[in-house]
């Protein structure tokens, strides 16, 4: 079935690390501008500076300088040790004790944030090193030593910043952080100070170099930096830039837990945004339909127009189910398809073939071996990026198949040209959804563990309603290997989100997210074994796939088509 994923609990600190998740659909919305600022200015010299004293000392800033100027792929700085040891610990054990966290989940993060640190002065006897550590950040004196290691600019008092804590699973995915008057991201790690943080517990910010020539990401991150507990990072803000990502975190028991936020430019007419990550998200003029597949209206000639021939089910039958062909099962499956515009339909192909596929796909992962959730793009399969957009690997050099993937590869393949593009499949198409289908794009898609996924932006919306068809297949032998996937806490699922050119125009000017939107029709389709899920999308729907966790059952494959109605 498909479902509807909404969630929006607060939790205490120590509650975070047995929690469940759920998707939660946020929507960005403007706030008035003024009033916003004024609520956010900061006293000065309430608090001693927690920032270590030599950090400001004339060589020490010439040396951090030069070290940010030289650094790779693009300008950034770790300072470390940042802070005094002692006084950082009761930071953190303030965030534990006295600071609630909401769980928020988008096609971009996974994440637990406390609200805003501008408004914390009413917790003054509760969070007095909170509040120092706060007023040390944006004071002059450390955004002077910030605008003069890199050159951005005169930094205003504006605080913007939260406690983001990272559990298993958690992540943010690639995007370069421009919007509104942002010139500096930071980070304050306060990860536990008695554990050492290693590459094996994930959780890495992770910067990716440019393209030669093009303000997009590379495919993968170029750097990776640890969250070490006292370590304070930060980086200008620049339009297709400054990509960078957090890795999934692997480690059990183990939070992510940092101060973030933004420094603000005191004169909004030095703002850029030309190629930023939100620009080209929303750029409609990426928005072309390109088919791959245009369908002849006179397939459609029938004496009763929801009936299929017997020639029809003679050569459907020779891959689907023998249920999906009966007149009483295609008239179910339409009345409910047009009661609530989609529908998964389970044990789709007829036995002999999806238990070859399983057999293909997931054989290895029962013998020990490596599944390929490592592998980047082989002969076969292409990876596809930008990943800001999304990144997963697609199959290619069709009919020539190469080293021991030739079963899986011809399999996929004539899936994709012989059964879904034949005249008996659209005919089919018609009598279980009612719709005539003119034009129709397609890929099979593999999406690695802990790598892949598409983010939603205007490539995956249209001017026109659409139909979205995806035979899903991801490893479910078991029960708890099946209720993984259903509980949508590894991600994987399709997910549709309805909006509205007036949505769109507002996303486009908004600086902070909202989230209580309303989340009555956000769509979001399981995946499961030999399933096909049909669902239509009306003009302007966002569509994505979500990051596919580490820990997923498998990877998943598909071969996906979307259909202009």
């Amino acid at each position: 079935m498909c479902s509807k994923k909404i969630f929006t609990p607060g939790s205490r600190f120590g509650d975070l690390s047995n929690s469940t998740s759920r998707l939660q659909k946020s929507r960005m919305t403007a706030r008035n501008s003024n009033d916003f600022v004024n609520q956010k200015r900061l006293k000065e010299g309430a608090f001693n500076n927690i920032f270590l004293a030599s950090i400001f000392e004339h060589v020490a800033r010439k040396n951090l300088k030069q070290k940010y100027q030289s650094s790779f792929p693009y300008c950034h700085l770790s300072i470390y040790p940042a802070c005094n040891d002692f006084r950082l610990r009761g930071v953190l054990k303030e965030v534990k004790e006295q600071l609630n966290a909401a769980f928020k989940e988008t096609d971009l993060f996974k994440v637990y944030q406390t609200c805003d640190l501008c408004g914390f002065s009413s917790k003054l006897k509760q969070t007095p090193e909170l509040l120092a550590l706060r007023s040390s950040i944006y004071s002059s004196e450390f955004r002077k030593l910030l605008s003069d290691i890199s050159g951005c600019g005169i930094l205003s008092d504006r605080v913007d910043c939260s406690c983001n804590i990272y559990c298993q699973g958690g992540h943010l995915l690639c995007h370069d952080d421009v919007i509104g008057t942002r010139a500096i991201s930071f980070i304050l790690y306060l990860t536990d100070p008695e554990e050492t943080w290693t590459e094996t517990d994930g959780g890495a910010l992770e910067l990716f170099d440019k393209e030669e020539g093009e303000p997009l990401p590379r495919t993968y991150p170029s750097k990776f930096i640890l969250p070490n507990w006292n370590k304070f990072v930060f980086f200008e803000v620049k339009p297709g830039e400054s990509f960078h990502a957090i890795q999934e975190i692997f480690g059990e028991n183990k939070p992510r837990i940092s101060i973030s936020g933004w420094f603000h430019l005191t004169d909004s007419k030095f703002m850029l945004t030309k190629h930023a990550s939100r620009e080209q998200l929303s750029n409609k003029a990426d928005k072309i339909f390109n088919p791959t597949n245009r369908i002849s209206r006179s397939i459609y000639e029938l004496s009763n127009i929801y009936e299929l021939s017997s020639k029809d089910i003679s050569f459907l039958s020779g891959w689907i189910s023998a249920e999906y062909l009966t007149k009483e099962n295609i008239s179910a499956i339409r009345k409910n398809f047009l009661s609530d515009k989609c529908v998964q339909l389970r044990c789709f192909l007829k036995p002999a073939i999806s238990e070859n596929i399983n057999a293909f796909l997931f054989a290895k992962m029962r013998t020990g071996k490596s599944a390929g959730s490592s592998r980047k793009s082989t002969r076969n399969w292409k990876v596809v990026g930008p990943p800001h957009k999304h990144r997963y690997l697609k199959l290619e050099n069709r009919g020539k198949y190469f080293l021991n993937d030739v079963e899986v590869c011809s399999t996929f393949f004539d899936l994709e040209e012989f059964l879904f593009k034949s005249s008996a499949y659209n005919r089919w198409l018609l009598a279980v959804t009612g719709q005539i289908v003119s034009e129709s794009k397609s890929a099979v898609r593999n999406f690695r563990r802990g790598q892949d996924y598409t983010i939603a932006h205007h490539d995956s919306n249209s001017k026109v309603s659409q139909l979205q068809s995806t035979l899903c297949f991801v490893k479910a032998d078991s029960i708890n290997e099946h209720r993984a996937w259903m509980s949508g806490n590894f991600g994987g699922f399709e997910c549709f989100i309805p909006t509205s050119p007036e949505v769109e125009d507002i996303a486009a000017t908004a600086e902070v997210y909202d989230t209580t939107s309303n989340e009555e029709q956000l769509i979001s389709v399981q995946a499961s074994f030999n399933t096909l899920s049909l669902v239509q999308n009306k003009e302007h729907d966002f569509y994505f796939i979500k990051y596919l966790s580490k820990f997923a059952p498998s990877d998943r494959y598909d071969v996906h088509f979307c259909y202009n109605i």
